[in-house]
């Protein structure tokens, strides 16, 4: 399956609600937060639930079981079409200019009592946005 700029992928493992929610409901918002940046998406769309036995089940699945291998049951794939996304900024970043994306991970850290490694060098960036210092 080609790459599609608009489309959301997710691995339905042990979500009986949310399926069963998406087949009343279409409409979602799926929130996709780096805990440690404090920073992430907000995406809105339409979601269909994908069952094993739809013709397009094999092809959307492929990709996520090599993803998730054999550890969890791939019970189905939630497909989202993205219609509106926006980033979600934690307060800091608003209210103090100046915060830089380091400073929020150092911060986030010491909050959760996690310690940096020795060489204060940061794990590596975990979403898209983490790639900016600032916003």
């Amino acid at each position: 399956m080609p790459w599609e700029q608009d489309k959301l992928l997710i691995v339905h493992i042990a979500s009986p609600v949310s399926a069963h929610n998406i087949g009343q409901q279409s409409q979602v918002c799926i929130s996709c937060l780096d805990v440690f940046a404090q920073k992430g998406l907000k995406l809105q769309g339409v979601a269909t639930v994908v069952w094993p036995d739809e013709p397009t089940y094999p092809t959307l699945a492929a990709p996520l079981k090599a993803l998730i291998g054999d550890r969890f049951p791939l019970r189905g794939v939630i497909r989202v079409h993205v219609r509106e996304c926006q980033t979600i900024l934690a307060p800091s970043y608003v209210l103090f200019t100046e915060t830089t994306e380091s400073e929020q991970i150092r911060a986030a850290w010491h909050s959760y009592t996690m310690r940096l490694p020795d060489s204060e060098v940061l794990p590596p960036p975990t979403t898209p946005l983490s790639n900016k210092e600032t916003p």
